[in-house]
């Protein structure tokens, strides 16, 4: 599959319906931009500006606590949210696995 191209170091997709079909191949094996992937996929999916203001604000609030994550993703007030995320995401994928067994 050919998403986009490659500048100095940048990956670029310039079609909206692409950029959905890449986050959607990335975003399960995401850890630290799963939440900002979620929230561009909304973003991109929705009309709404009230919407698309509030996904632009969560993107650039993840953003900024991802730029304050130091060794092992860890930041003044610790890595309990980030070990947090990953227990959800556990927790879910067992649920629904047990859901699709059903």
């Amino acid at each position: 599959m050919q998403f986009g191209k490659v500048y100095s170091h940048e990956f670029i997709i310039y079609n909206k319906l692409d950029c959905l079909k890449f986050i959607q191949l990335v975003k399960d094996h995401l850890i630290i931009k799963y939440n900002q992937a979620i929230a561009f996929v909304t973003y991109l999916e929705t009309e709404d500006l009230l919407i698309k203001t509030q996904m632009y604000k969560i993107c650039n609030e993840e953003k900024h606590k991802i730029e304050n994550f130091t060794d092992l993703n860890q930041n003044e007030t610790g890595k309990d949210g980030y070990l947090e995320t990953i227990h959800l995401r556990k927790l879910k994928h067992n649920v629904c696995n047990q859901f699709n067994g059903a």
